[in-house]
């Protein structure tokens, strides 16, 4: 079990001034009698960098009082059903679950923040780890929701947005008082690219009955959604304006033959986290959130949580299961560690859709999918060991 909570963390560096002071001596001493240098800032970020993600931060454990921090780093805790069988995590894993608090307590600072710096402009997109129906369970809205206990936040209905009438989509904004807006729910269909000019620009706040008028990118909210799918189109573009919050199953609805017990805030903490919290409680949540903002301030940087399953998540929805179901039978073991002929696995392909899909495919966008699912399977692509020819001169 767990018997801290997560109070603040720290890059490697700085967790261990005492070795990298030792190391910085040691090659300024070199320096003076080789004439070397690298005991700079920039060589030692550079061996930071080298480092895992799970590897470059750690978590230290204080206090356990706020129910609110409980709550939000259960919500990363996904070897859940190992931990209640008795099984001991792996560092690795515990690495992960403090990595996931990590990354939110830095996603909350960053949405308190109300400075917009150049090139720091990131929307907040929370989801699940794993593909789920009951992806409203989790947490992801208590998470968003607690923006607005400190700022101005409206609320936008994420099922209800419309792409082709998008008019009046800012039009409960109002300059030098919202500071956050919170997409809940965003509906699947949804293409993130449409949000990223206003999350990184300027947005035109059009009333009904009243005068359009623009907010520069300084004046302008922070964005944040949360979702039960895996992010449409994603790409490069996304990736660089993204910011993963994730979610596991640690809180779940119950089965209904009762093999699994319903688990929420509310039933492990005995009340609603915030609704019904007393003022001594809320004066705890205050301190915590002061501390991510406090901790945002100081590293001012996206970290990101554990992404292996976000990215299957994301190359899952990219393939489609049509694809994917198809490509599991035709990548056997037969197939494996040779020569694939690319027209034979094209057309094969091609019959399992529609005539009028079929004749809509381009051989470059299979090729991608055949990429993208080797990604998928952890396979290697165009291994040339095996004299692997497949769309070699693509």
């Amino acid at each position: 079990g767990l018997n801290g909570v997560p109070r603040t963390f720290q890059e490697l560096g700085d967790v261990q001034p005492d070795m990298i002071g030792r190391t910085r001596k040691a090659l300024a001493a070199q320096a003076a009698i080789l004439r070397m240098t690298g005991a700079n800032d920039s060589a030692i970020q550079k061996e930071i960098d080298a480092l895992r993600d799970i590897d470059r931060y750690e978590v230290s454990f204080s206090s356990w009082e706020c129910t609110f921090m409980q709550y939000l780093y259960n919500t990363g805790r996904q070897y859940w059903r190992k931990e209640e069988m008795g099984i001991q995590l792996t560092k690795d894993e515990r690495k992960e679950i403090d990595l996931h608090f990590i990354n939110k307590v830095m996603a909350l600072g960053y949405l308190l923040f109300k400075y917009k710096e150049d090139g720091k402009a990131w929307g907040v997109y929370a989801m699940e780890i794993e593909q789920s129906d009951e992806g409203e369970h989790k947490g992801k809205s208590l998470f968003m929701n607690s923006i607005k206990h400190l700022r101005c936040a409206i609320r936008e209905d994420g099922q209800k947005i419309n792409p082709e009438n998008d008019d009046f989509m800012f039009q409960r904004v109002v300059r030098g008082i919202t500071d956050f807006i919170n997409y809940d729910d965003l509906k699947e269909t949804i293409d993130l690219h449409r949000f990223m000019t206003n999350i990184t620009g300027d947005i035109t706040v059009n009333c009904k009955y009243a005068n359009a008028y623009n907010l520069d990118y300084k004046e302008s909210p922070k964005v944040g959604f949360s979702s039960n799918h895996a992010i449409k189109n994603f790409d490069a573009s996304l990736r660089r304006r993204t910011w993963f919050v994730a979610f596991s199953d640690y809180y779940h609805p119950g089965t209904q033959d009762g093999t699994l017990k319903e688990r929420s805030p509310r039933t492990e903490f005995g009340k609603s986290i915030l609704d019904d919290y007393t003022p001594q409680e809320m004066n705890h949540f205050y301190n915590f959130m002061l501390q991510c903002l406090s901790t945002y301030i100081r590293f001012q940087e996206k970290i990101q949580p554990p992404m292996q399953q976000l990215e299957k998540r994301m190359l899952q929805r990219s393939l489609t299961d049509e694809f994917i179901y198809w490509a599991e039978n035709y990548f056997n073991e037969d197939r494996l560690n040779r020569e694939i002929n690319r027209e034979d696995a094209f057309m094969d392909y091609k019959s399992c859709l529609s005539k009028r899909m079929a004749d809509m495919i381009k051989a470059t966008t299979f090729k991608k999918k055949v990429i993208d699912y080797c990604r998928y399977k952890e396979y290697t692509f165009n291994n040339y060991i095996y004299y692997n020819k497949l769309f070699n001169n693509n």
